[in-house]
């Protein structure tokens, strides 16, 4: 048999050939560089039910460009109680993440996850565990009897900050956007991302324990996780840290809250009213008890910003400025745990508490907006 050599053109086809697979390969290697460069700051944000659709969606947009902003080969975490269908652009942005390389791992709520988004998600992620990316549903609580009800991301690495946390009260619909006021706090903090990590994984192991309260101790930062078996009250134990103080020096604390039916903790606060402390709660909901017990206190200052408004308040944090812990000092309790008898034994919920005068100041600032831009309702009870 005769070799027969390639003629020259023969040869540039090959050539040109070669060279279009080189570019065909190196081109969609550029698709894993995220399409963001949003760099996470430790600190708290709030949406604006009353401002514009940029100021409403201030918390989905952030969360959302910290998504977009993360590179491939980290690892996104998300326990989410509700996602919308109005929610595409996150649910597009979070598998154009896993597609460029960005892990995705989702726990749903179980309330929630037939709407379209959670399903997409679910669809295109799969539910294996022992894969990079996945999500799965809880049957009801993950721990707790009744609800997922948390709203937590965590990032490996996002924007070239490691053990990024962003805790947040709001779900992923409009309603949290356009109607409730909702706040959301990163924190960039080894230790306490562990601890989110750690508390992500039991959540996806869907294993009912209604004493699994755990906490974690991260520097000025500690995390509650709930439910707790227990006769014993985490908001009414902090709150016994707390020294009113003398006439001159009052501490004062600021309650901004979904729902308040605990009557441990209405009756804490009354007490510490009755002390000297300045109390002073926003609120969608209150049991009669807790109401009763806080209209029967002494300097107490009540603003109800019912469900049938136009707006309402759905963050679940509390305010204290003054001396804690024989510490003179501004602590921020901020999470998905309304002061609810549900949240503290039946649901899966995080609650965080920070020492932290900056991320203070922006709770108070956000507390004092919530309660001048909604005049009326008062329920004021001066010494």
């Amino acid at each position: 048999m005769r070799f027969v050599r390639p003629r020259a053109s023969a040869m540039g086809s090959i050539f040109t050939a070669v060279a279009l697979f080189v570019v065909l390969v190196v081109i969609p290697a550029g698709d894993t560089d995220p399409p963001g460069n949003t760099v996470p700051k430790a600190g708290a944000i709030f949406n604006t039910p009353t401002g514009t659709t940029d100021e409403q969606y201030r918390i989905r947009d952030y969360v959302q460009d910290l998504v977009d902003s993360t590179e491939a080969g980290e690892v996104i975490r998300i326990s989410m109680y509700r996602i919308s269908d109005h929610e595409d652009g996150f649910v597009d942005s979070l598998i154009a993440a896993k597609d460029r390389g960005v892990d995705i791992q989702i726990v749903f709520n179980a309330m929630y996850a037939g709407t379209g988004s959670a399903q997409k998600l679910i669809g295109r992620l799969g539910n294996d565990q022992a894969k990079d990316s996945w999500a799965t549903i809880c049957s009801h609580g993950c721990h707790g009897e009744k609800l997922n009800h948390n709203k937590f991301y965590t990032f490996s690495n996002v924007g070239g900050k490691s053990d990024v946390v962003v805790q947040s009260s709001a779900n992923l619909t409009e309603y949290n956007a356009e109607k409730f006021w909702n706040n959301a706090v990163t924190l960039i903090n080894a230790k306490l991302y562990d601890g989110y990590v750690d508390y992500f994984k039991d959540l996806a192991q869907d294993a009912p324990d209604d004493s699994y309260y755990t906490t974690v101790h991260a520097g000025q930062a500690k995390a509650y996780y709930f439910p707790r078996a227990d006769d014993g009250d985490t908001v009414s134990n902090t709150l016994n840290n707390v020294d009113c103080g003398s006439e001159d020096e009052t501490t004062t604390i600021r309650v901004g809250m979904w729902y308040v039916n605990r009557s441990a903790v209405a009756e804490k606060l009354a007490g510490l009213a009755d002390e000297s402390c300045e109390i002073k709660i926003v609120y969608t909901t209150i049991s009669d008890k807790a109401e009763s017990l806080l209209d029967s206190a002494s300097n107490v200052a009540m603003r109800a910003l019912p469900e049938s408004q136009e707006f309402s308040i759905h963050s679940k944090y509390y305010l204290i400025d003054g001396t804690y812990r024989d510490t003179a000092r501004k602590v921020v309790f901020t999470g998905s745990h309304n002061l609810t008898n549900g949240a503290l034994h039946k649901n899966d919920e995080a609650l965080l508490r920070l020492y932290s005068d900056e991320i203070y100041d922006q709770y108070r600032a956000n507390f004092d907006r919530i309660y001048d831009t909604h005049g009326g309702n008062d329920d004021t009870h001066p010494e």
